[in-house]
């Protein structure tokens, strides 16, 4: 039986408890104008470092921890480098980025895992897969 991380169970949901209304709307629009340009995912899941263009001529950081509740839900407490300093709209776009990162991974592995029928067994071309993602969405 697999064991999740926070990282594959967070959702948007999580990121619109986490920040306000208007941080999550904004966070939205930065993340559908690409503007995370970096993302790593720790390899427990439990930490996302990213980097967003705002408003300055530099990238603000963020590093980003998340802890799985009960229920299902996942706490996202973001630190970022922007006058808001936590819980920012520059938070939410990066994990809304990895959200969306993670379930265009999960459907092609889902899919090609249905195919082999072994999921102890990496998948046909699924290196080639992860040659072709984009460099800002790494994992470590």
């Amino acid at each position: 039986m697999r064991v999740y991380s926070p990282a594959d169970l967070v959702a948007a949901a999580d990121v619109r408890r986490a920040v306000t209304s208007s941080a999550y709307r904004k966070g939205e629009v930065y993340w559908r104008q690409d503007r995370v340009v970096e993302l790593e995912v720790s390899a427990d899941g439990m930490m996302i470092d990213s980097a967003v263009k705002g408003s300055e001529r530099r990238p603000y950081r963020q590093q980003i921890v998340l802890q799985s509740r009960s229920g299902g839900f996942v706490i996202i407490e973001g630190d970022c480098t922007c006058p808001m300093e936590d819980n920012c709209k520059h938070v939410a776009a990066a994990v809304l980025a990895h959200i969306a990162d993670r379930k265009s991974l999960r459907g092609n592995e889902r899919n090609a895992r249905v195919v082999a029928f072994r999921p102890d067994t990496p998948p046909d071309g699924e290196d080639e897969e992860k040659e072709t993602r984009p460099s800002r969405f790494r994992r470590t």
